[in-house]
Order: structure tokens, then C-alpha cells, then sequence
């Protein structure tokens, strides 16, 4: 819907013979408007988009300053993915690349990811021998 509704205020504003005032005035509205959307959208693909928004936030001759403040947030640090998701991951990995039970291997995943970005993030967990270790997923397919 972003993209049709830009396309068709581009169309209108053309028929319409609208001023550069008014056009400018009108592309402001939208900017405001589909900033927010177009940054969660990012959020929520992860990976290869982060870093396309990263890359954009550094661009203000490319792209309308609305979307570089929005697109900036994605510069120091991803929002983590729930440790519920995480394990899930993890448990269906195990099972079923090693045959190992989940509740088997590990004692505990901290809640509290080390660190998050946009190719994945890291949480301390500690093994049933009560090792502790890093636990590193990847965004995309969830590799562990």
C-alpha cells in the first residue's frame, strides 16, 4: 500500500496540475505518514533489509529526512526477537539436525539477549554440565 499510494498522489498531483508548494506539501504528509510503517516493515524482515535501512539512514541526499531519523534507529541495535521464538529454534534445530532433546542439552537461555543486530543476535545459556556458553542465531533461517 506505500508504494500504490505514492504512485497514485504522484498521478494526481500531475493531472491535477498541482504547484510545487502544493506538491511539496503533500509528499511531506506522506513522508510523516509511512516513515514509522516503513521502518517496522524492516524490523520485521530482519536480516539483509537492517542493513539496507542502515545503509539508507546515512543518506540524506537519497532519501526523505522523515525516513533517515526513522531508518537511524536500526544504527546501534536491532530489536531482539522474544527468548520464547529463540528457543523454539533452538529446540527444533536440535531435534531435528542431531536428534537431541532440547531439555537435554541446555539447563537455561537468559531472556536477555547479549547483543542484538541485523544479521542475528546472542544470548548467554548455560548446558546441562553447567557449562556456560553463547548461543548465536542468525535472523534469516534461524541458523544455530
Amino acid at each position: 500500500p506505500i508504494v500504490v499510494h505514492y504512485k497514485f498522489t504522484q498521478f494526481w498531483l500531475k493531472q491535477t496540475g498541482a504547484s510545487p508548494e502544493t506538491r511539496d506539501r503533500v509528499y511531506e504528509q506522506l513522508h510523516d505518514r509511512y516513515a514509522e510503517p516503513s521502518l517496522d516493515l524492516i524490523l520485521n524482515l530482519r536480516g539483509l533489509y537492517c542493513k539496507l535501512g542502515q545503509v539508507l539512514s546515512t543518506r540524506p541526499d537519497f532519501i526523505p529526512p522523515q525516513y533517515v531519523v526513522k531508518f537511524s534507529a536500526v544504527q546501534d541495535s536491532i530489536p531482539q526477537r522474544p527468548v520464547e521464538e529463540i528457543a523454539h529454534c533452538v529446540k527444533r534445530t536440535l531435534n531435528d539436525n542431531l536428534g537431541l532433546d532440547f531439555d537435554r542439552v541446555f539447563d537455561s537461555i537468559d531472556e536477555t539477549a547479549l547483543g542484538s543486530a541485523s544479521i542475528g543476535q546472542v544470548h548467554r545459556a548455560t548446558l546441562s554440565q553447567d557449562w556456560a556458553v553463547r548461543l548465536n542465531l542468525q535472523n534469516e533461517e534461524r541458523h544455530v
